[in-house]
C-alpha cells in the first residue's frame, strides 16, 4: 500500500481555495479520504477529489453545499453525491446533519443584508433548534427562510408572487385553473 502524502495534492488545495476555505484540517481529511477511495478501481479521480472535499466539509461542519462544491470543481452534483455516499459506506463514517445556523452568514453576505437581520435570523433558528423543529433536511432552506421571514418578504408561491388580494393560481386534480385564497405568515 502506498504511503499517504502529508502535503495535499494541488487539486484538493485549489478546490478548497475556490470554496473560500482556508482550513489545513479540511485539506488533510480530504487527502486521506481521496487516497483511500482511490484504492477502488474505476472511479473518476475528479469526482473522487470533489467528493472527498465535500465529505471533509460535512465531517468538519464547514457550511458548504453540494452545489458549492459542484460549482468549484465543474463536477455534477449528482456524481459528487454518489461518491460521497460510497465514501461514507466504505469508510463507515457517521456524519451529523448540517446546522442551518452555519449557513446564515454566507446567505446574508450574498444577499447583502445588514448584520442585525443576520443576528435575528440566528436567534430564530436557535429557538427552532431548541424545539427540534428541523432534522437535517435542507439546512440552506431553513437559513434562507429565516432571513426572508425577518425581511417581511411578500408571499410567494411556486408560480410566482401572490396577487394583492392574497389569491394564487392553483390547479385542481382535473388540471383546471382556479383562484384559491392563501394566507402567508412566515413566522
Amino acid at each position: 500500500m502506498r504511503p499517504v502524502p502529508t502535503e495535499p495534492p494541488g487539486e484538493i488545495r485549489s478546490i478548497a481555495g475556490a470554496l473560500g476555505v482556508d482550513n489545513p484540517g479540511l485539506e488533510w481529511a480530504a487527502v486521506q479520504l481521496y487516497f483511500k477511495a482511490k484504492e477502488h478501481p474505476g472511479r473518476p479521480f475528479d469526482v473522487l477529489r470533489a467528493a472527498a472535499v465535500y465529505a471533509s466539509c460535512r465531517l468538519l461542519r464547514v457550511p458548504k453545499t453540494l452545489k458549492d462544491v459542484s460549482a468549484a470543481t465543474g463536477v455534477r452534483a449528482c456524481d459528487i453525491a454518489r461518491e460521497y455516499r460510497r465514501m461514507l459506506l466504505d469508510e463507515d463514517l457517521r456524519v451529523r446533519p448540517p446546522d442551518p445556523i452555519a449557513f446564515v452568514p454566507d446567505i446574508a453576505r450574498k444577499a447583502d443584508l445588514e448584520p442585525t437581520v443576520e443576528r435575528r435570523a440566528v436567534e430564530i433558528l436557535s429557538k427552532l433548534k431548541e424545539a427540534r423543529a428541523f432534522a437535517g433536511r435542507a439546512p440552506t432552506v431553513f437559513a434562507a427562510a429565516s432571513l426572508r421571514g425577518i425581511l417581511g418578504a411578500a408571499p410567494h408561491t411556486r408560480g410566482g408572487p401572490a396577487d394583492p388580494e392574497g389569491h394564487r393560481r392553483c390547479r385542481g386534480r382535473d388540471g383546471g385553473v382556479g383562484q384559491e385564497p392563501v394566507s402567508c405568515d412566515p413566522f
